[in-house]
């Protein structure tokens, strides 16, 4: 479930920095992993692909035939806290991490795993526009139908941790919110 133009956009992300491990919160029908997947296979950089989701995907097996570590868990509810300590760990294995926060609860997807980033690491959060005025006037029209995420919910997470916007333009546009910890 993505603006067609998003696939572009994050495709020149990948390729810009060669990610060491990418990291998705909510695999859903898996068509956005396996192009997370594919991106990193044609672009011939080794890259970790992990898949996280609180429900079975119906595609399990493709994902884990193409290599990529789908992992049935929820790492945000109750009793969590070792699914959510692994996720830290991937977050912080050697090297730069891309975090793609697409999950049933992306403000505290966002919020949480921000904390465990490194510098340089990335970290995103789909069906997000600035403002609700901003949806309402510039993306719902033409974009996008899903506003979840403005950036009020996310601010003091990105001041704490010192987040600075990064292919703001392109991802933006696509209903990306796309930061770098420096």
């Amino acid at each position: 479930m993505q603006n067609y133009k998003a696939f572009g956009a994050v495709w020149d992300l990948i390729e810009e920095v060669k990610p060491n491990t990418i990291i998705e919160i909510g695999t859903a029908a898996g068509g956005f992993t396996r192009f997370l997947k594919a991106a990193v296979d044609d672009l011939n950089f080794s890259c970790k692909v992990i898949s996280y989701d609180v429900n079975k995907v119906e595609k399990r097996k493709l994902l884990l035939d193409l290599g990529i570590d789908y992992r049935e868990e929820d790492c945000f509810g109750k009793n969590s806290e070792s699914n959510l300590f692994k996720l830290k760990n991937d977050i912080q294995s050697s090297g730069t991490t891309i975090v793609f926060c697409d999950g049933g609860h992306k403000i505290t997807e966002f919020n949480i795993l921000s904390d465990f980033l490194k510098l340089n690491d990335i970290i995103l959060a789909h069906d997000y526009s600035y403002s609700k005025e901003v949806f309402e006037k510039d993306i719902k029209p033409s974009i996008w139908s899903w506003c979840e995420v403005t950036y009020d919910r996310i601010k003091d997470s990105v001041e704490r941790n010192n987040l600075q916007p990064f292919h703001q333009d392109s991802l933006n546009k696509v209903v990306w919110a796309c930061f770098k910890k420096l």
